[in-house]
Order: structure tokens, then C-alpha cells, then sequence
């Protein structure tokens, strides 16, 4: 976590968006969260739905939470919010 947050505090570009080496992603992931937050200069990040696998590539399961921007205030400004964005898939 401490070099995460170190690599943010360098960060001097627009946007920030992150893998960890283990991760995989569509070849279009970050075009497609760029375009988004470029059409939406109100919003301040995106997310993905994840599909984890076992280290054969075999899928675990999907985490696909959608929740609206209404919905994510609520989430964030509650003392039980847990962060439903995972690392891999958030842009912003």
C-alpha cells in the first residue's frame, strides 16, 4: 500500500487508473473508462465488473456491482462502506 500511495502522490496526468501484475483486463478497458469520464465531466471515477480465477484461469466467480450515483453517496458516507471498487478496475 505504501508504494500505491507513493506512485499517487507522483502521479501528474489527468487521469489514474491501475493494475496489479496479476491482473488481466480487456484490451479496451481503459478507452472504454476514458471515453465514459470524458462524456461525464460530473463523474469522478468508473469502475468494472471482475471475474477472479484460480491460478489455472479457471473462473471463481463475477462481481459485477452496479450501483448508481445516488446510490455510491449513500455507500461512501456510511460508517459501514466498504469499497466496491476493486484496484484493476477503477479509472478516474
Amino acid at each position: 500500500m505504501a508504494r500505491l500511495n507513493e506512485g499517487l502522490a507522483e502521479a501528474r496526468g489527468t487521469f489514474i487508473a491501475r493494475m496489479d501484475a496479476d491482473d488481466v483486463s480487456r484490451c479496451d478497458l481503459l478507452e472504454r473508462q476514458l471515453d465514459y469520464l470524458m462524456d461525464h465531466p460530473e463523474c469522478v471515477a468508473v469502475g468494472t465488473g471482475v471475474d477472479e480465477t484460480d491460478p489455472e484461469g479457471r473462473p471463481i466467480r463475477s462481481l459485477n456491482i452496479r450501483l448508481a450515483h445516488e446510490e455510491m453517496d449513500r455507500a461512501m458516507s456510511s460508517v459501514h462502506w466498504s469499497n466496491d471498487f476493486t484496484h484493476s478496475g477503477a479509472a478516474g
